[in-house]
């Protein structure tokens, strides 16, 4: 029988379709017992753990219920029974039991590895007793690749994507974080000692949000699987992992010598130049796509980037695009909120619309190929440290740009309505979009308090200001 769960008739959760504790107790045996006959079990696994989130008060029941079906049985190696610990390892994973019941959980395990040797059940056993000892809260259940992996008592492959297309594949547990995987890749590319802080983000297309330190590597995989079975990407684009500068501390005065940092420094620029996130003219934007062509392919040559030169030149935005894209704000500092996931649901093609009629792209185009054409001999050193130059004659270069729309409460506001909230190591600055000049800076000493008093608001208090 279930474990007593009170007025088991009035303890349902509705909002979430399930009934009472006593008939969602009942209703994991049968999934339990029908996993030995479905040919994918995984689909029946994440049904018992998404059950274990939505419900924690039934983590006990479960732990017991599959206890009972691993004790005693007369096959250890029996399909059954190997499914049930395979249950039984995903809960070790990422849910564990009241304490009562996670001491009777330890015994179970050390009993069944005495009492059957060398077999799956004692590999099983000595799985989920080591996992126990690491198991971290939650925010998603596990995905299939998880499930697959756990159940195969194996380290679940990610892979990390870099600028430059490199690719980099990651073993993970359940419990390791994203402070983790970063310090194993700055001591893999032997960046441990650089001047910035790397970090991990999930990205998408344009859009893209720091993944926190301790965040569980495995529960982002989880919401990359769940993005996809719901459709929200960016203009059909995949969602990945991706390693890059979080905090630029020194962005100015690392070299430009070829170097890991400094290679992650110049590809992150040309990124901000592509999205519209560096102030600069015509000519300017023309130079650089020059440095950053002749970097890529050498010396002047007609082809292919005539067609794809808004992947490095930027798009000109229209009044009110940058308000559609507001959600920038939700998904940096504050996660991706809803308005930013429905759009993306819907689709933003704003990346196709490139703003410029067809006369304005030739004529871009013929200045970009006079300047390429005067590159000629400039090898890619040169050629990135040219272009360094330009990125760092703007003093706003090192800070981290947030896309913000000021919340005016008069009419003749002191500031635009699209602005970029400017945050580096130093100050805080405001600019309107696309402008070099800040409208105004403040030290951190300046700054009496900040933070988000409501949703998708954030208030700085700087001597007397808001």
């Amino acid at each position: 029988l279930p474990l007593p769960y009170g007025m088991v008739n009035t303890t349902r959760a509705k909002s979430k379709g399930y009934g009472t504790r006593q008939e969602e107790a009942i209703q994991l045996f049968g999934s339990l017992v029908q996993a030995e006959t479905i040919s994918d079990y995984v689909p029946v696994v994440q049904g018992i753990l998404q059950t274990a989130f939505d419900l924690p008060d039934l983590r006990n029941e479960i732990y017991c219920q599959l206890i009972k079906q691993t004790a005693g049985v007369k096959h250890p190696d029996g399909l059954l029974t190997v499914r049930t610990w395979q249950v039984l390892s995903c809960m070790c994973v990422c849910f564990l039991p009241s304490r009562k019941f996670l001491r009777f959980l330890n015994w179970h395990l050390k009993r069944v590895q005495t009492q059957h040797p060398n077999t799956e059940s004692a590999r099983f056993a000595h799985f989920c007793e080591k996992a126990i000892q690491k198991t971290k809260t939650r925010d998603f259940p596990p995905s299939r690749d998880e499930i697959a992996a756990v159940s195969a008592r194996k380290e679940l492959s990610v892979s990390v994507y870099c600028f430059g297309g490199g690719v980099c594949k990651i073993k993970v547990d359940s419990s390791t974080t994203a402070s983790q995987v970063v310090e194993k890749l700055c001591v893999g590319m032997g960046v441990q000692k650089s001047h910035n802080k790397f970090a991990l983000f999930e990205q998408c297309g344009t859009l893209s949000k720091n993944i926190e330190d301790r965040v569980v590597v495995a529960d982002t995989i989880s919401r990359f699987e769940r993005y996809q079975v719901h459709g929200i990407n960016e203009g059909g684009e995949k969602w990945k992992l991706f390693f890059k500068v979080f905090c630029f501390f020194d962005a100015r005065t690392v070299p430009m010598d070829g170097g890991i940092e400094g290679g992650f420094l110049f590809e992150q620029a040309c990124a901000a130049v592509h999205q519209g996130r560096f102030p600069a003219n015509q000519q300017k934007l023309v130079r650089l796509s020059a440095l950053r062509l002749q970097f890529k392919e050498n010396n002047y040559k007609a082809g292919q980037w005539n067609t794809e030169l808004f992947s490095f030149y930027p798009v000109k935005k229209k009044a009110g695009m940058d308000r559609e894209r507001s959600g920038t704000l939700k998904g940096t500092l504050r996660g991706l909120g809803t308005n930013t996931l429905k759009r993306i649901r819907q689709g933003d093609e704003s990346h196709v619309n490139t703003g410029y009629s067809e006369q304005e792209v030739q004529n871009i185009k013929m200045s970009i190929s006079d300047q390429w054409k005067k590159l000629k001999g400039m090898t890619e050193q040169v050629a990135m440290e040219n272009y360094m130059e330009i990125i760092r004659e703007w003093p706003g270069y090192g800070a981290t740009l947030f896309d913000v729309e000021y919340a005016a409460e008069k009419e003749n506001s002191r500031f635009p309505r699209d602005l970029w909230l400017a945050v580096s190591r130093d100050s805080v600055a405001i600019y309107k979009r696309g402008d070099s000049e800040p409208l105004c800076a403040y030290q951190y000493p300046q700054i009496l308090s900040f933070g988000a008093p409501s949703t998708n608001m954030y208030k700085l208090v700087v001597e007397g200001e808001e």
